[in-house]
């Protein structure tokens, strides 16, 4: 009890007072601390991680069959998910489940906090591709976080070793239930057990992530890309010495050729098998591609039989398209281009646009909107004067930015950075429609690669290949990713992103270093065992509509993304347009009432104007619509800005 304010004093007395708490639930008793890791310590164990000949490390986790096998049986959301799943699609071991983990690095302290950074750290989860729902997606809530290691204690030695013993303990299990063999059972109360069996599908996470994970050189490599393995880097004066290779510059994805499962395997095994100095390890590692890790993710025969016979490890690997389209890559490299382009007082006169201009953006994405002109204070920029920001800001910079652009500098004149802005803007839209289902994965993939070849030739017409980086070139990866994934959705690490406030706000409060990772993970399950709310429903206060009889209402209404009253949405194929006036429910079936506009004209290609006319309502599923980008309003004028104008 020491060191307790007099405001928590004050709120424990009355407590007391109240009934409301016994004393052994007061925090900081023994009995207070079992209660809280109760169901950690129900599935907890201790992983041994071999790091090299001589290091072997100790991570404690939350054993990942036990963990889903208690999420499904004390809750009651998680259970419905699982059996409607197994409903739609048995597993079998003929017919398993496809996996997917994703993993990044997060820091979970204050940026004042002096000790911020020893509590930097890899946060690992896993879900399956049949849990999506009928829109589609894969939501937060079907993603189980299982394993968080912090970077200067656990992950000295590099990340691969770690999650090769992560991902093995995944999919092999133990001796009472894995992925491969004998299946994970699962059980809700009152219901027949579902017996699950699954394949390694996918493994997402950025591009620094894959480089840790997969002992991968990245863009310090002359083999810069982990798919492709006749790319070489920018400037290198490798590729016209060997027939069949190629620079990233090169525009024609058709040159490419895939990494084989027999070149990754003989890489993998002369890295491991050499024993020069270090500084021949050094000059054959940048020449591979990959760092020696003897222990690494590569190296582990049992995972590489698993994902074969015709798929390898690489395969597996999931380029992130947030962090290749948006952060620090082509539209921040183009954006920047463009400004250094103009030149003048460019950055001033779009700050004053952003500051000025009423923008309103849809309640999902508000709070990151809001101070959109913060991204061009002179402390965000980067070393070389450009534009600096995280994937959820330039996601909304991007749409409003581009309006700028087409007002203000584009116009009816054709010049060679105007048409590689243009070709930018297209590339993310396809990505974007893709995303939100809005044209199939076959159709997606085809065009995401037509629209990005244009933008490399665009780009390098108007500016040479100076700004051309790695992360462009993956791009094409993804247009291939897109047609192995077919049968699902596009993946990407927003879900991961939103993952990680959770597990941050609670790793912001924990102090205590001793068994930090229990601390952490003990909370994450609690809360998601607490969590009943189902993510396709009402979200805040909900009361009876006064005109329509067993309707209930709310302000906002779980889709993907969330909608919320006045926000402003597309659908019949951006045809029509208006401001959700109501969400509302009838029995099980979930709706929006919608004041529709009337359209007065197109801007651009992206930006629209509608007016708002009086009486006009429409009825709409939520998945049916597309909610706007932003816009702002001029009397009954609005100016709407969509994100799939492709």
């Amino acid at each position: 009890m020491l060191g307790i304010s007099n405001r928590g004093l004050a709120k424990l007395v009355s407590m007391f007072k109240h009934g409301d708490i016994e004393l052994d639930e007061v925090p900081g008793t023994r009995v207070h601390e079992e209660i809280v890791h109760k169901h950690f310590d129900s599935v907890a164990t201790h992983l041994e991680i071999r790091c090299s000949s001589t290091r072997l490390d100790t991570l404690e986790l939350a054993q990942p069959h036990k963990l889903m096998q208690l999420l499904v049986a004390e809750n009651a959301a998680i259970a419905d998910d699982y059996y409607s799943a197994a409903r739609a699609c048995s597993p079998s071991m003929q017919a398993p489940w496809n996996l997917v983990v994703a993993y990044d690095e997060f820091t979970p302290s204050d940026s004042l906090k002096p000790n911020k950074m020893h509590k930097k750290s890899m946060c690992v989860y896993f879900s399956f591709m049949e849990l999506m729902d009928n829109d589609g997606w894969l939501a937060d809530a079907k993603w189980i976080p299982f394993a968080i290691a912090r970077t200067a204690t656990h992950l000295s030695c590099g990340f691969s070793p770690y999650l090769r013993a992560l991902v093995h303990c995944l999919v092999f299990g133990d001796a009472e239930s894995d992925f491969v063999r004998l299946g994970a059972p699962v059980q809700s109360d009152g219901r027949d057990p579902i017996l699950i069996f699954a394949r390694l599908h996918a493994i997402i996470s950025d591009a620094d992530g894959l480089r840790a994970g997969y002992a991968w050189k990245g863009f310090r490599a002359l083999r810069c890309c982990l798919k492709h393995s006749n790319a070489v880097a920018n400037n290198s004066d490798l590729a016209h010495r060997r027939p069949g290779f190629v620079e990233i510059t090169n525009a024609d994805p058709s040159l490419f050729i895939r990494t084989s499962i027999e070149e990754i395997d003989e890489i993998v095994d002369t890295l491991i098998a050499f024993r020069g100095s270090p500084t021949a390890l050094g000059k054959l590692e940048t020449g591979l591609g990959f760092a020696k890790s003897e222990y690494g993710l590569l190296a582990d025969r049992s995972l590489r039989r698993h994902v074969g016979p015709s798929r390898s490890l690489i395969d597996v690997a999931h380029f992130d398209w947030m962090h290749c389209a948006l952060q620090d890559c082509i539209f921040v490299t183009e954006a920047n281009a463009l400004f250094r382009q103009i030149g003048g007082t460019v950055i001033a006169d779009i700050k004053a646009f952003l500051r000025d201009t009423p923008w309103q953006f849809p309640s999902s994405t508000n709070r990151n909107c809001r101070a959109l002109h913060r991204i061009f204070d002179e402390w965000r920029s980067s070393t070389d004067g450009g534009i600096k920001c995280g994937c959820s800001e330039a996601l909304c910079l991007f749409m409003v930015l581009n309006c700028w652009v087409e007002e203000h500098v584009l116009g009816p004149a054709s010049t060679p950075f105007k048409e590689s802005f243009r070709a930018m803007a297209k590339v993310i839209s396809i990505l974007l429609a893709t995303k939100r289902r809005k044209m199939s994965m076959t159709d997606g993939a085809a065009r995401l690669a037509s629209a990005h070849r244009s933008y490399y030739r665009a780009h390098i017409a108007a500016y040479g290949d100076e700004h051309v980086k790695p992360k462009m070139h993956y791009i094409f990866d993804i247009a291939e990713q897109f047609k192995e994934f077919v049968r699902w959705c596009v993946l990407d690490m927003f879900v991961v992103e939103r993952l990680h406030q959770t597990v941050r706000d609670i790793a912001r409060l924990v102090d205590y270093t001793g068994r930090w990772e229990r601390s952490i993970l003990s909370a994450v399950i609690n809360k998601k065992l607490e969590t009943t709310e189902s993510r396709h429903g009402l979200h805040g206060r909900i009361h009876q509509s006064e005109l329509f009889p067993g309707v209930q209402c709310a302000r906002s209404i779980g889709s993907q993304p969330n909608l919320g009253v006045d926000d402003v949405v597309f659908w019949d194929d951006l045809l029509c347009c208006g401001i959700i006036q109501a969400c509302c429910k009838e029995g099980d079936e979930l709706f929006i009432i919608i004041a529709a506009f009337q359209q007065v004209s197109i801007s651009s290609s992206f930006c629209s104007r509608w007016l708002r006319t009086p009486d006009a309502y429409v009825v709409r599923r939520p998945s049916s619509v597309v909610p706007a980008c932003a816009w702002r309003c001029e009397g009954d004028l609005f100016i709407v800005l969509s994100y799939l104008g492709c």
